[in-house]
């Protein structure tokens, strides 16, 4: 019932905001109109949807079994400075990146302190002396915490992708709580994926709302400590298999940051090269003109998403070995780099040709003899 309940409240919650956006728009569309660099979108929308996310998942809490309610409401509670630091950027506050992220790391250490919880041994002798202490430990947590919120942030591009991504985190980790009979983080992590559901409706394929940088920080910080304490509850998963669940996001920045390094240009600077931009960019290179952004943007999305899949399935299937859960990331993150270059090669050929026929065209109009000016 309470899984219902979460969809039903959050979907709710998504028409009242489309319904009253006339009154609030001027303050909830920032993004728009070529207004970041970054943005795919050019038709102001609300961006406020983690409310209606938010909402059903409360609504949901209070009718958990106490014992999951005992996790659900303090994890909450944990998520509140880094939602403020996203909801004041949705709303034209100008919140920086920076700021962002530290906020991200205060709600980590909130998390730390109320759970008493951290991320423990790596599975690895070369690696374990990173967590062997509890200062190393903490600030170890407080970063991959910071990091996964922050990643999540990054892949809010298109029409239902963080929402999809996070759904198909949640997911993994309800299947993976599920496998070693861990019910309360079961429970928590569908209603979770049922929350995000409601809005995801109404996002895609016609992003009529859209999750905002509140809604993905603070789903990011939710799921990567609902996977801190699934293993700490149970020490028999591997890491490295929680590290398969969120490995597109994770992926996805850290490649970010190569490129901007190799640029030398300051890490959090925006651009619009993730890999989820140069698929829709391949798209409308390839098969589609580059205004059709309605279709490719929700088709890049359809392509993403299976994508993201993949190393949660395996991570389903490898949770209990932490060398072939090791191998398995390593396999991934080559094929991710590889699939990367592809794309951005293919791109840049696409591209190299289109603007030779476009002056090609030009150049026969002019040349043409029978194109005289007017008297």
């Amino acid at each position: 019932m309470e899984f219902l309940s979460a969809v039903l409240v959050a979907a709710f919650v998504a028409c009242v905001i489309l319904a009253t956006k006339s009154h609030h728009l001027k303050f909830t569309a920032k993004g728009y109109s070529g207004a970041a660099s970054q943005s795919a979108h050019r038709i102001p929308r609300p961006r406020i949807g983690e409310i209606a996310i938010f909402s059903g998942f409360i609504a949901g809490i209070a009718m958990l079994p106490s014992n999951a309610a005992a996790y659900a409401v303090p994890l909450l509670l944990s998520c509140i400075a880094v939602f403020v630091g996203g909801i004041g950027e949705d709303i034209g506050r100008d919140v920086s990146p920076k700021t962002r992220l530290i906020l991200s790391f205060i709600s980590a250490l909130c998390a730390i302190a109320i759970f008493r919880v951290w991320i423990g041994p790596l599975g690895s002798p070369y690696l374990n002396w990173i967590t062997s202490t509890l200062l190393g430990a903490t600030v170890f947590t407080v970063l991959i915490s910071g990091g996964v919120a922050h990643a999540t942030n990054l892949i809010d591009g298109l029409n239902g992708l963080a929402m999809g991504v996070c759904m198909l985190f949640a997911g993994g980790l309800a299947f993976l709580a599920y496998a070693v009979g861990d019910t309360v983080i079961m429970n928590i992590s569908t209603l979770l994926m049922c929350s995000i559901f409601g809005l995801f409706v109404f996002n895609f394929p016609f992003g009529k709302v859209f999750l905002g940088d509140a809604g993905a920080y603070t789903l990011g910080h939710l799921l990567i400590w609902l996977s801190i304490l699934l293993v700490a509850r149970n020490p028999e998963i591997s890491p490295y298999a929680i590290l398969l669940i969120f490995f597109w996001p994770i992926m996805d920045m850290l490649f970010a940051i190569f490129r901007r390094i190799v640029k030398r240009e300051p890490i959090g600077a925006p651009d619009r090269l993730h890999s989820h931009q140069l698929m829709m960019r391949g798209l409308g290179l390839t098969y589609f003109d580059r205004a059709q952004r309605k279709v490719t943007n929700p088709l890049a999305t359809a392509l993403v998403l299976p994508m993201t899949a993949v190393p949660i399935i395996a991570a389903q299937f490898l949770w209990h070995d932490i060398g072939q859960s090791a191998v398995a990331l390593l396999f991934f993150g080559a094929l991710f780099i590889v699939t990367y270059r592809s794309l951005f090669i293919v791109i840049l050929q696409r591209a190299s040709t289109r603007h030779q026929r476009t002056s090609a065209k030009k150049n026969t109009v002019v040349a043409d003899p029978s194109v005289t000016p007017a008297e």
